[in-house]
């Protein structure tokens, strides 16, 4: 099959006329800032929400967000007394 004329075209102005390296590099440091932006978002946003709460007078169950989180992580929960409390449960019976 016969190559397209302006497909070929584009292929020897590509070659004949390479792109600045200004724009790769400006591309990269724009590809940076949003990477930096995503990570702090990843962070920080889940303390934001429970920040609001307290700072709104509510509270937040800290045991029960770890007991509901611990599924996804595929472990325990970090919370110390509960796992105590369901060991010395399973040692009783």
């Amino acid at each position: 099959m016969e190559e397209n004329n302006f497909k070929r075209l584009m292929a020897e102005e590509e070659l004949n006329n390479p792109p600045p390296k200004e724009i790769e590099e400006n591309i990269f440091r724009n590809l940076h800032i949003f990477e930096l932006l995503g990570e702090t978002v990843e962070l920080y946003l889940p303390s934001a929400a429970n920040l609001f709460i307290d700072m709104l007078g509510g509270s937040v169950d800290h045991a029960a967000l770890d007991s509901n989180a611990s599924h996804l992580i595929g472990g325990q929960s970090d919370n110390d007394d509960e796992n105590k409390s369901s060991s010395s449960l399973n040692e009783e019976d």
